[in-house]
């Protein structure tokens, strides 16, 4: 257990502590050691500061918060993970611990590693080390910058949300962001049309790394008296209609996706899972081998809706809780519309189509909308898009440069204007087997369009 301290002014043992320090700096003289004295210094004072406190912070283990022997300890690890050497491991050690840099202080991410093994250095520096290989991966992608990278073709993300509904809302009591996930709109093969399931770790990287990290710097940005808590998050998820193949199928994409974020200590503040169906316990149980103790530790499984409701009701003030969720913000589903950019609404269609066989969808717009079609496709065979009233049709087929193992995505397959039920129609060529194209159609409304002129 983490020694936990008194909640007043730091003790005298930790000004004992800087002053030992401080005097062991000024018998160095030359100018480096003076830099190094002076960074030390800083360290220091940002261990020892007192900010406002937190039920976990006054727990122990946290800048403001340390006994003298966690200084102490904090100090020495991190003066080994920053050595000047040509070890190649240790730099990858600096990158991981401090890899939220942009919106996470030293201290904070030194506590963070550290109490992961209860202030002991040498397991946190192997725990550390046992995520260098993974770290390695997503390095030499530059942690996918963008969601380009993910995918390998020009696909806005909007697409995968809706197949994949992880969406991020307002703030917990704690100040962390919170992260909702919903399985009624999850669907796998709609997902594979816009990026393969193994490419779930790089989503993660991306996800983590930039979105999340982009998503604090521009709330705090637009509102800095809002005091976001960084690199936490609690996931809000509701299992209602998760059916057990698609659990199964998804495993190893979850193992994945969970092995990415152990990565990062604490990241997730609290898991809470509403409708969880009785198959899914059996499950649980092998998913818990995926996860650090500690980290397995904050999943909490609900069966109602209810207790899960009353759950989030002590973790979520309701004006920050998703409608959906019990809360008076604005659902999930809305939440999801936010991203769109450019259009009003999106209308989404998963077609199936059978080898030499079509498929079929019907897209509404108003007399005041217009729209555009785009298609994801994983198929490897050349088929064909048409709309029932245009006599255009659209060829879909991969081009030299694109891999036949990746979807692929098409721009502007087809445009509509004014109120109609337009009749979409997919036709395959021959394939082994069937294939699933994603039809997104973005809707915007006529900007010069007038409601019943005179």
């Amino acid at each position: 257990m983490v020694a936990s301290t008194s909640t007043t002014s730091p003790p005298e043992i930790f000004h004992s502590a800087v002053g030992a320090l401080h005097n062991s700096n000024r018998r160095r003289s030359t100018k480096n050691s003076t830099q190094q004295r002076h960074h030390r210094k800083s360290i220091t004072q940002l261990l020892l500061l007192r900010q406002s406190a937190t039920a976990a912070d006054l727990q122990g283990g946290y800048p403001g918060h340390l006994t003298e022997k966690q200084l102490q300890i904090c100090l020495d690890f991190r003066k080994q993970i920053t050595s000047d050497d040509d070890n190649d491991d240790n730099s990858t050690r600096r990158e991981i611990v401090f890899a939220f840099h942009k919106i996470e202080n030293e201290a904070y991410a030194i506590c963070r590693y550290l109490r992961a093994r209860e202030f002991d250095i040498e397991a946190t520096l192997k725990m550390i080390d046992g995520y260098i290989p993974r770290w390695k991966e997503g390095r030499e992608h530059n942690f996918y910058p963008d969601f380009k990278a993910v995918t390998n073709h020009n696909g806005d993300e909007s697409a995968l949300l809706s197949q994949f509904p992880l969406v991020i809302g307002g703030l917990a009591k704690n100040g962390c962001l919170i992260l909702y996930f919903t399985v009624k709109h999850l669907s796998l093969d709609g997902i594979e049309c816009v990026a393969n399931l193994e490419k779930i770790g790089p989503y993660m990287w991306y996800l983590v790394l930039q979105k999340y990290v982009n998503e604090v710097q521009k709330r705090q940005a637009d509102d800095p008296t809002v005091k976001i808590r960084p690199v936490q998050v609690l996931v809000v998820a509701d299992l209602d209609g998760l059916q057990l193949l698609t659990l199964r199928r998804a495993m190893p994409a979850l193992q994945t996706a969970l092995g990415i974020l152990s990565v990062f200590p604490e990241f997730l503040y609290s898991v809470v899972i509403c409708n969880v169906p009785r198959f899914f316990n059996a499950f649980w149980r092998i998913i818990k081998t995926f996860l650090d103790p500690s980290t397995a530790n904050k999943f909490e499984l609900y069966s109602k809706r209810s207790i899960g409701q009353k759950r989030l009701s002590d973790l979520i003030h309701p004006v920050q809780l998703a409608a959906n969720f019990g809360g008076t913000a604005i659902s999930t589903d809305d939440l999801s519309l936010r991203q769109l950019e450019g259009c009003t609404r999106q209308i989404v269609h998963l077609v199936k189509c059978t080898p030499g066989g079509i498929g079929q969808c019907v897209v509404s717009i108003t007399e005041s909308e217009n729209a555009t079609i785009n298609v994801y496709t994983k198929c490897s065979c050349e088929a064909t898009f048409s709309i029932d009233s245009d006599t255009k049709v659209f060829t879909l087929k991969r081009t030299d440069k694109e891999s036949n193992d990746d979807p692929y995505f098409r721009e502007k397959v087809a445009s509509l204007r004014g109120k109609g039920d337009y009749r979409a129609t997919i036709k395959m060529g021959d394939n082994p087997s069937p294939s699933f194209f994603l039809v997104v159609v973005l809707v915007k409304e006529e900007e010069n369009w007038v409601d019943n002129p005179m």
